[in-house]
């Protein structure tokens, strides 16, 4: 499910010689990619990667549901949903959430229950979630790790192969 790999292609780049794919099921790279894809660096918010075969069709952003109240959810799954639903050719996605910075506590993953939610929803569909990762100040956790202990320092992207 979301372990898969993905590999998307940068353009001709003058100053390089040879073409290196970008890996966009690796967090840095990831990371690294969405602010310049959407042109700034995202808060409160979702990001989803959108995939059509194995290419990156296109990068949506979206405000973040209030986490305490299950019909704020509910509706946002449902935009959510709608969204992905205008474009028909896309049969995967890699989500990221952008959390506030209100928890130190690395057992209590923000939006985890949001991101089932979604994973969820998206089983009765033809899209995949292929990986989800979420920052929160200086954290990033990965979804898909069940036991959800695993957090890790945020990873300088400014010094990353995608970012340069």
């Amino acid at each position: 499910m979301m372990q898969r790999r993905l590999q998307a292609h940068c353009g001709d780049m003058t100053t390089t010689p040879e073409r290196q794919p970008l890996s966009l099921s690796d967090c840095d790279d990831v990371l690294a990619y969405i602010p310049h894809a959407l042109g700034f660096h995202p808060q409160n918010s979702l990001v989803l990667l959108l995939i059509v075969g194995q290419r990156l069709e296109a990068t949506l952003r979206v405000d973040l549901p209030g986490e305490s109240h299950p019909e704020d959810r509910e509706a946002w799954l449902g935009q959510v949903l709608n969204l992905l639903h205008r474009l028909p050719q896309v049969r995967s996605l890699v989500a990221v959430v952008y959390a506030p910075d209100s928890s130190r506590n690395p057992r209590n993953v923000p939006y985890r229950q949001v991101i089932g939610e979604l994973d969820e929803a998206l089983e009765y569909t033809d899209i995949d979630l292929r990986q989800a990762w979420c920052l929160s100040g200086d954290q990033v956790w990965d979804y898909a790790d069940d036991d959800v202990k695993i957090t890790f320092p945020r990873p300088n992207v400014a010094l990353g192969n995608t970012n340069l």
